[in-house]
């Protein structure tokens, strides 16, 4: 009689045990994230005691993080392409000024200072 109720509750109790640490894990907001500027060897530290499902939350905050930022970046890089084709359009619809923003752009580039025109 013992044994058998030793064999259900043993397993039923490893069972509830993983549930609830699932339920907690899962519950649970990552706490390293909160400082992205965190030098790596503190965060090398502080995720040493954390355990394995710990580790995950921490994981996907930090993936949350990463694909945020790759988001931000994507958005950028399609502003600027954009604004790349408008002046393309103003570059073929104005040839004078194409010329006169191809000078500025080299300067950008050589870091030089723009010439003045006499009297201005």
């Amino acid at each position: 009689m013992k044994r058998s109720r030793i064999a259900v509750c043993l397993p039923l109790a490893v069972f509830l045990g993983t549930v609830i640490s699932a339920a907690v894990v899962a519950n649970s907001a990552p706490k390293t994230v909160l400082d992205s500027e965190i030098p790596v060897e503190h965060l090398e530290l502080l995720v040493k005691p954390l355990t394995a499902d710990e580790l995950i939350v921490e994981a996907e905050g930090w993936l949350s993080i990463l694909r945020d930022k790759v988001r931000e970046v994507s958005l950028l890089e399609i502003e600027v392409r954009e604004h790349e084709v408008e002046i393309e359009k103003v570059r073929g619809s104005c040839p004078h000024f194409a010329a006169r923003l191809a000078g500025a752009e080299d300067q950008v580039e050589n870091g030089t200072q723009p010439h003045k025109a006499a009297g201005t």
